[in-house]
């Protein structure tokens, strides 16, 4: 209640939805009753009542037959009532034209609430049509909104882990019937509902059923498993390739992408052995990735401008076995190691990261703190990177150095102090945030 405006709220207290109208309908109570209920409204605004109290003040003047139950029931609607109604005239002196819907999401929310959830409404609907209260002790709450699908994705909203029973932070986006199926059903993690939404497979709540459908166990994971059409491979300069795929989204949430008609005979990887190598994979690699992962059957097309590149001549590169950034890809190849898919997660991972942190236009390996430990580790241990793939350039040696890092840090440790430091901060800082 103090977080409303008073003049909002004493406005609504002065409407012929509150006390003595409401009652006749409701209760079918005196006019003692609606002056009562003004009354205590008031008080609530001003002090902070407890619901209780409020009932029980309010009790006495209820018909015979009507108890401290019936009073509460009255009381918590009406503050419902006042408390809607007051953020509605905020949302319109702010120039909004829409209002969402908010249902709690807790097992006790009812049926015409949780379809409510999420849904975007004119400011001139009517209360019991599409703005609470929907009905009696309806708990349900308004915000602004720019319009069905014009709202802002970031956020959060407040919901109940149903096993613990501790209040718990979802996207502000999750509606009631997705929440059910991630946290109650658990049918998907959160991290699958992420994603999925993020790419457009759920475009509805009704879409749910049938992407929990749709998964299946690969490799002991479940996972996702959704047909796209027209997936564009492209890299906006070089390859224009667009093809249908099956994209399989692991339980981190993570999109393994697969054209259908992929040449097994070019490219052997299974989504099965692909996903598994990719749950062996340090989740602190894991949860800092690009979040999609493709395999492709034909040879990386920028593999002749890498060529010509002196770094990379000296290093003996022939051509690319997979390139990370947005997208890691993994390029044509038969017989796949398991720790080399594993390292090259790791690696391609790095190079995300290393774009992430730049700055001024620069990856974080070319400033000055990465510089100045590749320099003082080959001071200390004279070698000018953990292999020779790492000396092709500042960002290979960045990217080799966090898959050393990762499995093999002990000897990488003892080598490279220097961006030991660095690293162990980096994943520290983004742990934190992740």
């Amino acid at each position: 209640m103090n977080a409303l405006s008073e003049k909002n709220v004493e406005d609504v207290l002065r409407t012929r939805w509150s006390g003595k109208n409401y009652s006749e309908r409701v209760w079918a109570n005196t006019e003692k009753l609606g002056k009562k209920l003004e009354q205590v409204m008031a008080d609530a605004l001003h002090r902070g009542a407890d619901v209780k109290k409020m009932a029980q003040e309010v009790a006495p003047y209820l018909r015979q037959g009507y108890g401290l139950k019936s009073a509460e029931r009255l009381i918590q609607t009406e503050l419902n009532y006042v408390q809607n109604q007051a953020a509605l005239a905020s949302i319109r002196d702010a120039g909004f034209k829409y209002f969402r819907f908010i249902a709690v999401l807790d097992a006790r929310t009812t049926l015409i609430c949780r379809e409510h959830d999420g849904g975007v409404f004119s400011v001139d609907d009517g209360v019991g049509q599409h703005m609470p209260p929907l009905h009696v002790r309806c708990r349900s709450t308004i915000a602004a909104s720019f319009g069905e699908g014009k709202d802002s994705r970031k956020g959060t909203r407040m919901a109940r882990d149903v096993t613990t029973g501790k209040s718990i932070r979802v996207p502000a986006w999750m509606k009631y019937e997705d929440w059910k199926t991630v946290f109650v059903n658990k049918g998907i993690t959160g991290e699958q509902w992420n994603s999925v939404v993020k790419h457009g497979i759920i475009k509805t709540e009704a879409d749910l059923p049938t992407i929990v459908k749709g998964s299946a166990k690969l490799a002991g994971h479940q996972c996702i498993v959704a047909e796209e059409d027209k997936y564009d491979f492209g890299d906006g300069a070089s390859v224009q390739s667009v093809r249908d795929v099956t994209t399989y989204i692991a339980p981190d949430g993570t999109r393994f992408v697969f054209p259908k008609d992929l040449d097994k005979q070019k490219q052997s990887m299974t989504p099965e052995k692909a996903i598994e190598l990719w749950m062996r994979t340090p989740e602190e690699v894991r949860i800092r990735s690009c979040g999609e992962i493709r395999f492709v059957d034909y040879y990386n097309p920028l593999d002749s401008y890498w060529l010509q590149q002196p770094g990379y001549k000296n290093a003996g590169f022939t051509y690319s076995y997979a390139t990370g950034g947005d997208k890691i890809t993994f390029y044509q190849y038969v017989g796949h190691s398991d720790d080399y898919v594993i390292d090259t997660y790791c690696h391609e991972t790095g190079h995300y990261i290393d774009v992430k942190l730049g700055s001024n236009g620069k990856r974080y390996c070319e400033l000055q703190d990465w510089q100045d430990a590749m320099k003082k580790d080959f001071v200390s241990s004279g070698k000018k990177s953990p292999d020779k793939y790492g000396e092709a350039s500042p960002m290979e040696d960045f990217a080799v150095s966090v898959a050393n890092f990762e499995l093999k840090r002990a000897e990488f440790e003892k080598d490279f102090p220097e961006r030991t430091k660095l690293l162990k901060k980096i994943f520290k800082k983004q742990g934190a945030s992740s």
